[in-house]
């Protein structure tokens, strides 16, 4: 089998050994020696070292849902990415709206697959109809297009209807792949391989262990764009991310959401460390199971909505770093927030009433990160005769059981609040998929919602638009299909010699809502915008 430009896979065995390792993934050396090694200066690579995990294998069809989708993102291009900057195009030198459903494409001429093959239109036009048929761990709405026609370099996208947002949510999210390595691959999820690897990206995959959630990317020195910033991207444990960075193992951590101020302060003020922060684009929410009682009913799911002190979740769980849940489930940041009429306040008394002496006893899902969160709501639910018994799973097994359906209740952290909001409201269109989807509202069916759902996404009037999202809003506000008990305050800690000035929250996130701090433009430019690369 070819091996991809930067290298061969190695096996778990061989990684190890390679990385120096001692039995439990990739040393976790100082990173100071790769920060400050520019690719036109000294000799040694310029690393960028994060904390590892189980993203699965980096492909589209076995990358995990919402954390894998930054490793695979190196591998694999798209047409166009969102950065600080705006909506860029990359594999596209250009791309525009001819009309309201015509949408015409044209590659750039110096784009190679990581196996020497030149990337043409045929791959994208493959690529659309392929996803059509095979679901990818990350939503994107790709069956609203109707047809794609290649000639060349060119495509020409026919949709079945207008699409607000076709370009960010469509060719900055669907990830290209090629048409003479997946043409005949009818089961993708079950292709692991090194073919499986080829992309267009600015970095291959070296070197992994998924049982140790361990990765090692090499940059392409043939990349379109030219050479990566950084040289190597690796992904190496940390139980305590905040730790391991403060002892020089990795380059950046997220800052847990209900993290005390004290643990913040050191990486605050100059110096060595420092933090970018936002709110309204992560949320910590109370998954109600629609599905079966006792949450079936929505009488019940009212009374647990006035039950919950929202304001004392962000004083008491968030140390004050978030905004209260909206009842209309999209956050005061989102451009499409509309102010919904909030009948289920906090109010113990009027919860009680509702619920008229009957008890409930059941199991609250949570995961290690929302345990306190979990906590604060059960303490709060016993106020009003809902006694739940939290159970906390490692975060994978969590969403794993929340994506199936098993459980009555649970707090759980999601992202993407500031992105659009048909991707937001796919959370409770019960039309749409569930496979894979943890923050999918199991059992909740409401028509006017869905034919609202269908109206928005065609609506390319803003005003219009604006006034069935609101509408939307008001309708979850009242049937309550789950609680946002907050948004939490994201924050991220770097070192500021590992090119510091580029980290940033992407304004609407990354691939049509990726939340994250690290975004994969950034890695291989060295910029906060553009798509020229830093030296």
């Amino acid at each position: 089998m070819r091996n991809l430009s930067t290298g061969v896979l190695l096996s778990r065995r061989r990684f190890l050994l390679a990385g120096g390792l001692a039995g439990a993934g990739l040393t976790l050396a100082a990173c100071a020696s790769g920060a400050g090694s520019a690719p036109g200066g000294s000799s040694a690579p310029r690393t960028l070292r994060m904390a590892g995990g189980e993203f699965g294998y980096p492909t589209p069809f076995t990358m995990a849902h919402g954390s894998g989708l930054l490793p695979m993102r190196l591998v694999f291009d798209t047409l166009m990415w969102q950065d600080a900057a705006g909506l860029q195009p990359w594999l596209a030198e250009s791309a525009e709206m001819a009309d309201d459903t015509t949408c015409r494409v044209r590659l750039r001429e110096d784009v190679t697959w990581s196996d020497g093959t030149k990337l043409t239109g045929e791959d994208v036009a493959f690529t659309v109809n392929y996803l059509k048929q095979h679901q990818i761990a990350w939503s994107i709405p790709i069956t609203v297009i109707d047809r794609a026609d290649a000639s060349g370099s060119s495509i020409e996208m026919r949709l079945k209807e207008p699409h607000a947002g076709f370009l960010p949510g469509v060719l900055g999210a669907m990830p290209v792949i090629p048409k003479h390595i997946w043409d005949g691959v009818s089961e993708p999820e079950k292709k692991q391989d090194e073919e499986a690897l080829v992309g267009t990206g600015a970095y291959a995959l070296q070197a992994h262990d998924l049982s140790q959630g361990t990765y090692r990317f090499a940059s392409r020195q043939d990349y379109f764009l030219g050479r990566p910033y950084f040289d190597r991207v690796e992904f190496v444990p940390a139980a305590n991310p905040l730790l391991a960075l403060r002892e020089g193992a990795i380059d950046v951590a997220d800052i847990p959401p209900n993290a005390a101020p004290d643990v913040i302060e050191p990486f605050t003020g100059g110096g060595e460390f420092d933090v970018i922060r936002a709110v309204g684009a992560t949320a910590t929410g109370l998954f109600l199971n629609n599905e079966k009682p006792p949450f079936a009913d929505p009488r019940i799911r009212q009374a647990v909505a006035r039950a919950i002190d929202r304001a004392g979740f962000v004083e008491r769980v968030l140390h004050g770093r978030g905004e209260p849940g909206e009842p209309g489930f999209l956050p005061r940041a989102n451009p499409l927030h509309v102010e919904a009429k909030n009948s289920h306040g906090h109010d113990v008394a009027a919860a009680r009433q509702a619920l008229a002496g009957t008890r409930i006893t059941g199991t609250l899902l949570a995961d290690t990160s929302t345990k306190t969160a979990a906590e604060y709501v059960a303490r709060q639910l016993a106020q009003v005769g809902i006694d739940l018994e939290v159970a906390a799973l490692d975060p994978t097994r969590a969403r794993e059981s929340a994506a199936a359906g098993a459980y009555e209740a649970a707090v759980l952290g999601f992202g993407g609040l500031h992105s659009d909001p048909t991707f937001l409201f796919g959370f409770f269109d019960s039309r749409m998929s569930k496979k894979g989807r943890f923050t999918k509202s199991h059992g909740y069916h409401n028509a006017e919602f869905e034919e609202l759902q269908d109206r928005q996404e065609r609506a390319t009037d803003p005003g219009e638009r604006r006034r069935l999202v609101g509408r939307m809003q008001q309708i979850l506000a009242d049937e309550v299909p789950m609680v946002v008990l907050g948004y939490p305050e994201r924050a991220m800690a770097f070192r500021a010699a590992t090119a510091g000035a580029m980290w940033y929250y992407t304004p609407g996130g990354y691939a049509a809502g990726n939340p994250g701090g690290v975004n994969p433009a950034a890695i291989i430019t060295g910029r906060s915008g553009g798509t020229g690369i830093a030296g």
